[in-house]
């Protein structure tokens, strides 16, 4: 008697060797991994993979593994290399090392598609450009003709769109790229907004400041440099006082033209002072908020901040509460949105991965 779901997925990895998904000579995942991404059974995966062998789609080589089976003739040709390009955010030039906590993304997103026989070409794009052309050539990404893209830290949205040109798939990492039509993963800011401004307010807090930026793609020399990651933290933060009952204050605001605090002393000093001066923090500028509120004798004001690992532990002892943002399990997400996108059913529609940042102490 047949087994319908058993020839379903054998009709699956069918189609999928057709489309070339599977090129002739390639390894196929193992039986474990087929039934974890396809929810199925591992004896239902099993005898599908027997299925194909006996038909001859498959060959089985013992202890290496099951391969599609080449055409007659092509007994000694080399599989074809799956490749996926990540487009990487470089600051001022592609010699510029990759910031740490993309590193570890981009660490976790090789690791995950090597182990899949995948390799991963990375080319930088440098984000605060010197000259007129910051990004990489669209024509230069189609003629290494990769399966797929995944970008690291890059939150150009003008340019991230352009890449659906390719048509390729494409997973976009710590941006909410779903605006023009990317596949995403990001980390969630409206839910770690507001447990840190509940945390600010169980310490005696009620007028929380926010500090963040750039807010805008139109600030003068920063077009290129926008985080859009930058509004959804402060439209997070108003909806996390307003939910609150606390009232957030556009006098409470510091949006900033680059990626750090660029306040002098004096000008800090005067948003810090008044009967309605803010008594509480929250920032994506970790190190630089609390090094300038010593700097002008505010050392122990309470402060909320989004950071990496790294920070979190360099500042264990000046920060009141943090929102770590894991880049590893950023990377661990993208990584398997991208093998989903590449060996999955075929699927219409964006997705998108929030990933909740670890709120501590």
């Amino acid at each position: 008697m047949r087994d319908r779901k058993v020839d379903r997925v054998a009709d699956f990895i069918i189609e999928k060797i057709r489309r070339k998904g599977y090129p002739p000579g390639a390894r196929i995942e193992s039986i474990r991994q087929m039934a974890r991404r396809m929810s199925i059974s591992p004896l239902t995966a099993s005898r599908a993979v027997d299925k194909l062998v006996r038909d001859g789609w498959l060959k089985t080589h013992p202890g290496k593994g099951c391969f599609v089976a080449l055409a007659p003739g092509q007994e000694t040709a080399t599989p074809r290399t799956r490749t996926v390009t990540a487009l990487l955010h470089m600051r001022w030039s592609a010699q510029a090392s990759l910031p740490a906590s993309f590193a570890q993304a981009l660490e976790r997103i090789q690791g995950r598609l090597l182990a899949q026989g995948i390799n991963v070409l990375s080319r930088p794009v440098i984000m605060e450009p010197k000259g007129p052309e910051p990004y990489v050539p669209l024509v230069t990404l189609a003629e290494q003709e990769p399966e797929a893209l995944v970008t690291v830290g890059v939150g150009d949205l003008e340019f991230l769109g352009r890449l659906r040109r390719l048509g390729r798939p494409v997973v976009a990492t710590d941006v909410n790229a779903t605006f023009v039509g990317l596949d995403s993963v990001f980390f969630d800011h409206a839910t770690s907004a507001a447990q840190m401004v509940r945390a600010l307010i169980k310490r005696g807090a009620k007028r929380i400041a926010f500090i963040g930026g750039p807010l805008t793609p139109k600030m003068p020399g920063n077009a290129v440099a926008f985080d859009p990651c930058a509004p959804d933290r402060l439209e997070a933060w108003r909806a996390a006082m307003t939910a609150c009952g606390l009232e957030p204050r556009e006098r409470w605001v510091i949006g900033t033209p680059r990626r750090s605090l660029h306040l002098n002393s004096d000008e800090l000093r005067a948003f810090f002072s008044g009967p309605e001066a803010p008594d509480a923090v929250v920032t994506e500028f970790s190190e630089s908020v609390c090094t300038a509120l010593e700097q002008i004798g505010l050392g122990r004001l309470p402060v909320a901040a989004w950071c990496g690992a790294e920070m979190e532990a360099a500042l264990k002892e000046r920060i009141a509460v943090t929102a770590c943002c894991d880049f590893c399990v950023l990377g661990e997400e993208a990584a398997r949105m991208l093998l989903e996108r590449l060996d999955g059913p075929r699927s219409e529609g964006v997705r998108c991965v929030r990933v909740p940042p670890r709120i501590g102490p």
